[in-house]
Order: C-alpha cells, then structure tokens, then sequence
C-alpha cells in the first residue's frame, strides 16, 4: 500500500504536468504523461482495495 514513484519519476511527472498546465506538451510527452496518470490511477486503485480488505480483515 505504500508504494510511491521515486523522486526521479516524480519529477519528470512534476515537469509534464507543469507543461501540460501550460498547454506546452509535445504528443510524445503527451502520451508519456497520459501513461503516468493511467499508472498512477491503476495503483491509487489497488492501494484503496487493499485498505479495505485489510479493513474487513481487522474486522
């Protein structure tokens, strides 16, 4: 449940974002951040059911 990008990978994400905000993206930085974000939201996914099998679990 703890897993976390490093800060190599957080940094380049910070950066893309910055870009994105800024209407700045390449459409090869696009499909690179579209990745992240696609990873990212799989593994925000996994961490909330693990909480609560871990919930119902402890129950």
């Amino acid at each position: 449940m703890a897993l976390r990008a490093d800060a190599e990978m957080q940094t380049r994400v910070d950066e893309l974002a910055d870009k994105a905000n800024d209407g700045q993206l390449t459409d090869e930085e696009r499909a690179e951040y579209d990745r992240y974000l696609a990873a990212f939201h799989f593994v925000t996914i996994m961490q909330a059911r693990a909480r609560r099998l871990l919930d119902q679990s402890a129950a």
